[in-house]
C-alpha cells in the first residue's frame, strides 16, 4: 500500500456527542452491522461497547491500550459535515508526503502537523484479527 496517499486527521472527541455520529463495533459494511437500523446505532451505549469485549473476543486478551476499540475495524459514522474546528492534527506517512498535499494551507491554519509512520503501523493486536 502505498502510505504517502494517505493523512491521518486527529479530531476533537466533542464530535462523537455534538455532531450526528452512527457507532458500528465492526466495519460498516458487514452484514451484521448492516442489519442493525441506523438509529439504533447512534445511542451511547453503542459506542461503549466499542471498549467491551467483541463477540467471543476478550479484550484483555489483546493487550491493547484502553483507548483503542476491541475490534480494529470498529467505525464512527459521521453524517454532519465536519467543521475544520475540529481539526487538532494531520498526520502524514513522511515530510514528502506532505509536500506533495493540496490542502496545506488549510490544514497548517487549523491544525499541527506532523509527518512519520506512528500512526501508519500495525496495532499490536493485529496478527489475531488477520
Amino acid at each position: 500500500m502505498n502510505w504517502a496517499q494517505w493523512v491521518v486527521l486527529i479530531l476533537e472527541a466533542d464530535l462523537l456527542w455534538e455532531l450526528d455520529c452512527a457507532f458500528c463495533q465492526q466495519n460498516a459494511a458487514h452484514g451484521s452491522v448492516r442489519k442493525v437500523p441506523l438509529e439504533d446505532r447512534r445511542s451511547s451505549k453503542e459506542f461503549e461497547d466499542f471498549f467491551y469485549n467483541f463477540e467471543e473476543v476478550i479484550r484483555l486478551d489483546l493487550g491493547i491500550p484502553r483507548n483503542y476499540s476491541t475490534n480494529p475495524q470498529a467505525e464512527v459514522l459521521v453524517f454532519d459535515p465536519i467543521p475544520i474546528s475540529y481539526l487538532r492534527e494531520v498526520h502524514f506517512y513522511n515530510s514528502r508526503a506532505w509536500k506533495e498535499w493540496p490542502f496545506k494551507s488549510l490544514a497548517a491554519n487549523h491544525a499541527e502537523i506532523f509527518a512519520g509512520d506512528y500512526y501508519f503501523r500495525e496495532r499490536k493486536d493485529f496478527k489475531f484479527w488477520q
